[in-house]
């Protein structure tokens, strides 16, 4: 039995349709990531971007997410009943 088999469809679904979004964001973390280390964009934005990342490194996440928080992310979510067996 492969993976593929033993994972739900409507996973693999979801993990297919959100793949552009992922793409995208990762290509524009790397944009910003070189723009910053290159000093393409000086004054208030490396500045900005620079705190926006400091926050991020100190801040921790405690609680899980729930459907609705992923949900107001512009994720969808589809509950699915669990099989027995």
């Amino acid at each position: 039995m492969t993976w593929l088999e033993k994972t739900p469809s409507c996973l693999v679904e979801v993990h297919i349709e959100m793949m552009e979004k992922l793409i995208a964001e990762e290509s524009m973390t790397a944009a910003t990531i070189a723009g910053v280390g290159r000093g393409v964009k000086l004054g208030a934005w490396i500045g900005r971007q620079w705190h926006k990342w400091a926050h991020l490194s100190r801040s921790r996440q405690t609680a899980k997410a729930s459907a609705s928080d992923i949900a107001s992310a512009g994720i969808r979510v589809k509950v699915v009943e669990k099989r027995n067996g």
